[in-house]
């Protein structure tokens, strides 16, 4: 069973966008699983992080890697993987073994052929309008307003939300079109009646019959047959409207000018003629769009020329009492789910049916049509539900759970399963299990979540709970933290005027300015549409934009960390991110996310870093923190001495591709690439997708909750996490002089991660040590990059000064290795999101005057020193790709030649000022929804906000 989205309880427009995001596995009641990692492909990954696909482990789809696009199709040894094939083994019993799944086929396609698969099987308009509306399409003001807007300014909308916006929007139009055709229709037949009421008092009944057909037809009539019934009731609706008034003309005794009264109904009757035709030829246009043939090309990536996303996660295996209730979650929205579905054939569900199959013989009676009655309103009626009866089948509570009023005996660990879910889906459980006979009762004697009418975020309370309780350090280990940093750093302006701009700190062109002065005009003409505040919103002029977040991370940390600066003691938070979040740069909610990451750490006016330096401005100058004032407080930030309280990192990892398939490939082809296969060195961030807090080496929290509002707040995603605290106890001094109490899990979690990233996990494994991952021996001599003979630092006292300068030192000193060697390494010199893409094979510019980048071709150029042959390009198409110096450049990485290390683990430091020219680059996007699904775009990507005139580092030169 499938769901589509929570019951969040929200009232905005926006509920669509959230999702079931917990991650969990019980077995038998008995053993539980909890944490990020989802059984999805290129999840799968070891402690050597390669970058390089390993054709015989990254089969298909586990070559994974979704901030690049796709090119190439499946081989014929990749489709012959996909064939199930009969298991030969002595006891297989005729089972048979399925092959790998298919290579994915674009979004869009997937989406139409649903949608046609309803066309052909003659659905109902209303279905396919509640087809259109599950797919996330938001409220009718969001529709008829925002979309306005956002089609001026937003680039690659029209791509993302094809098909979403022209179902629904041609839906609306024929809709809203039919409703006023009722309206004015009834006019007439009123008018038309008053005449012949004066002549012979005739009977309205038929007419009223034909304008009551004009809507009421409308969700019941075969999408197919809708054209033709457009036709017919433009007809009908003629001859009813006319026909009482040919009566009245021959009536005698008739009082007024007839010829006035029909001039007057015939003109009424041209405007429902002409409306109708509109509609219908709305929808010729969705028709002819349904039938549009769609790419369904399966794309992969191409492992001789594309690196691999290596993947960080941490999930954990729970045995004893907690599986209770990681199972009774899922049975309670088992329950849930059964009793909502099913709900339709009970009492308001039979009500409803004999209700609509009335309206359905009605229909059939005045259209000549054939439409077949419900008999059922419910689905899923093969479900089970998980009932008490269910339990007493299996054994009883105890038998399937054991005694939940004795600890376990998996080992003396301490375990707390904590939520957020919100009231609407309490609600449904709560519901569901009592008419589906559920009671669970686990002895505690606590009163059930779903009748305190409030959403759950126990995983905040527990995560902010810990945090302050910290004595010596904080580890946070996620891969989103957006938290309330008050008001963004953007310049005064308007959300629409900082998308016109693309997000670029700067006046507006004379162009811009005009297409502002269309946005206006066109709010202007809007009406109450345009008087909503969802569109006063975008076009307001405002000095800032308040925090995208509400949730009080930041303010927890911070104050923790105020509490050490005021005491002078030493007290360090660590935190693990990715780069930016997984997907394109191209696609406006990365970018959105990626911004909000950094308002909320650095940039943000109560960012963490700014935060800090307040408290450390205060303490010096014995002030409030309330009386810093902004030149002293951009002075303290520029000193760093934030740094003694805070590390941010991301991980990023190397190799050398060798490309396998060059007659397979479109030109630019690489410089001498028909001698032989060319070789090339690629760096990629390794995904952290981690949902991890590690505080004193005595607790830790593991679970699928990301650090942002959808996560944490109860109200958007359900999420589900394990408070972990070892009853194995130990005390010590973690490093400021302080003795506090540790607990073996905790503490040997968070070294063997931190072991982890500093590379003195790596395996040499035999199974790729003898052979190059590219299947290609040109590449074997660089392979494997890494060198076991790294420096053991010093990771058992986190709180102390030298294990934070080790850390910070290492990350600064591999960040520096990497910006030296490439060009597509994000870095504080960047000013734009997008600079990290000019290395990319270029194509041209769009009419907009942007470069496009063709991020499936050979991989970025190194830089200069390290390039054999440089890229040749001309007004702004590369005819041909440079040539790597392979030799040059993995020497300097292993420092074979060259430094003193070279790139040791796999931390480098987080580039919090990258981008730090640009306001919000995907402005028009609405902050609640900075979570969307990547797109698959076509051959090139063209930067929407790539129109700036700074060459090299700063940015696209167009």
């Amino acid at each position: 069973m499938g769901l589509h989205n929570p019951a969040t309880g929200r009232t905005d427009a926006f509920n669509i966008a959230f999702s079931h995001h917990q991650k969990i596995l019980v077995v038998d009641g008995r053993i539980g699983f909890v944490g990020g990692l989802d059984v999805a492909h290129g999840r799968w990954d070891d402690g050597n992080f390669d970058v390089v696909c390993d054709p015989t482990l990254h089969v298909i789809n586990d070559h994974y890697n979704n901030c690049l696009s796709k090119y190439r199709s499946m081989t014929e040894d990749e489709t012959k993987l996909t064939l199930d094939k009969p298991d030969t083994s002595p006891d297989a019993a005729g089972r048979v073994r399925p092959g790998f799944a298919q290579a994915y086929v674009p979004g869009m396609a997937i989406a139409l052929d649903q949608m046609k698969a309803q066309w052909d099987a003659g659905a109902a308009l209303a279905e396919l309008q509640d087809y259109a509306d599950k797919l996330g399409v938001p409220d009718a003001l969001e529709r008829e307003g925002l979309r306005k807007i956002a089609e001026w300014i937003i680039p690659g909308m029209e791509e993302g939300m094809a098909v979403k916006r022209t179902v629904a929007r041609t839906f609306l139009a024929i809709q809203t079109t039919l409703e006023e055709i009722g309206k004015e229709y009834a006019d007439v037949i009123a008018a038309s009646n008053r005449a012949a009421d004066e002549a012979i008092k005739l009977n309205p009944v038929q007419a009223a019959a034909a304008a009551g057909r004009a809507v009421a037809g409308f969700s019941a009539i075969q999408a197919k047959k809708f054209g033709s019934w457009l036709d017919q009731q433009k007809n009908d609706i003629r001859a009813a409207a006319l026909r009482p008034f040919q009566t009245a003309e021959k009536a005698a005794g008739y009082l007024l000018d007839p010829r006035s009264l029909r001039a007057d109904i015939e003109g009424r009757l041209s405007e429902i003629e002409a409306k109708i035709d509109k509609a219908k030829k709305d929808w010729e246009s969705l028709v002819q769009w349904i039938n549009t043939p769609v790419d369904r090309t399966q794309r992969l990536l191409d492992s001789g020329r594309q690196p691999r996303m290596p993947w960080q996660d941490v999930h954990a295996q729970i045995a004893g009492p907690a599986v209770f209730d990681i199972c009774s979650n899922f049975m309670h929205r088992w329950n849930a789910m059964v009793w909502q579905n099913q709900r339709g054939d009970r009492t308001v569900g039979s009500l409803l049916r004999k209700g609509l199959n009335t309206g359905l013989r009605k229909t059939n009676e005045w259209l000549d049509t054939a439409l077949p009655e419900q008999t059922t309103l419910a689905r899923g009626m093969e479900l089970t539900p998980l009932s008490d009866q269910w339990l007493q089948s299996m054994g009883g509570m105890q038998a399937v759970f054991g005694d939940l009023t004795v600890p376990g005996t998996a080992g003396k660990v301490s375990v707390q399963i904590v939520r957020s879910s919100g009231t609407a889906l309490h609600a449904l459980e709560k519901k569901g299990c009592r008419e589906l006979g559920l009671n669970l009762d686990d002895a505690s004697c606590l009163q059930p979540y779903w009748e305190r009418e409030q959403p759950m975020h126990s995983i905040l309370d527990a995560m902010v709970n810990c945090i302050a309780s910290a004595s010596a350090y904080i580890y946070l280990e996620t891969q989103f933290l957006i938290s309330d940093c008050g008001w963004s750093d953007t310049d005064p302006g308007s959300v629409a005027e900082t998308a016109v701009k693309g997000g670029e700190r700067r006046d507006a062109t004379d162009a811009e300015k005009a297409k502002l002065g269309h946005v206006g005009r066109g709010v202007g003409m809007s009406g109450p549409v345009g008087r909503a505040d969802i569109v006063q919103d975008v076009v307001e002029r405002r000095q800032g934009v308040k925090s995208a977040a509400s949730n009080p991370l930041v303010a927890a940390l911070a104050a923790r960390i105020r509490r050490a600066i005021l005491a002078r003691q030493g007290f360090h938070v660590y935190i693990t991110l990715p780069v930016h979040p997984e997907g394109s740069l191209a696609d406006g909610a990365v970018v959105k996310q990626q911004y909000w990451v950094q308002q909320t750490l650095l940039r943000g006016d109560d960012s963490l870093i700014r935060r800090i330096c307040r408290s450390l401005i205060a303490r010096d100058k014995d002030i409030r923190e309330a009386s810093v004032e902004e030149a002293d407080l951009q002075a303290e930030v520029k000193a760093g001495r934030w740094k003694e309280y805070l590390s941010v990192m991301n991980l990023r990892s190397y190799g050398v591709l060798a490309e396998t398939r060059r007659s397979d490939h479109l030109p630019p082809h690489t410089i001498g690439s028909e001698h032989g296969p060319s070789l090339y060195v690629v760096t990629e961030q390794c995904y952290v997708h981690s949902k991890l807090l590690i505080v004193d080496d005595a607790v830790a929290i593991i679970g699928s909750a990301n650090c942002n509002d959808r996560s944490l707040l109860g109200t958007g995603d359900t999420e589900i996490a394990a408070v972990i605290v070892d009853g194995e106890a130990k005390r010590m001094d973690l490093g400021n002089g302080v003795q506090v109490i540790t607990r073996t899990f905790a503490r040997e979690l968070r070294l063997k991660l931190w072991r982890k990233f500093l590379g003195q996990e790596i395996q040499k494994l035999p199974e790729k040590e003898n052979k190059p991952y590219s299947a290609v021996e040109a590449a074997q001599t660089y392979l494997p990059w890494f060198n076991k003979n790294v420096p053991t630092l010093t990771v058992d006292r986190p709180a102390s000064a030298e294990t934070w300068r080790s850390i910070r030192n290492l990350a600064d000193s591999n960040s520096a290795a990497y910006e030296r060697v490439f060009t597509n390494v994000p870095r504080d010199s960047f000013p734009r999101y997008d600079s990290v893409l000019h290395g990319f094979p270029a194509e041209g510019l769009s009419d907009k005057g942007h470069v496009k980048r063709i991020l499936y071709a050979q991989p970025a150029d190194l830089q200069p020193e390290f390039m054999l042959e440089p890229s040749v390009v001309s007004n702004y198409v590369t005819g041909a790709v440079g040539r790597h110096d392979v030799r040059k450049a993995t020497d300097f990485l292993r420092d074979t030649a060259f430094g003193d290390y070279g790139v040791q683990g796999f931390w480098v430091t987080m580039p919090l000022l990258w981008g730090s020219s640009m306001d919000d680059p995907a402005a028009m996007m609405p902050n609640e929804i900075i979570a969307a699904l990547p797109v698959e775009r076509s051959r090139s990507i063209e930067f929407g906000y790539s129109n700036g005139g700074i060459p090299g580092e700063s940015g696209e030169q167009a």
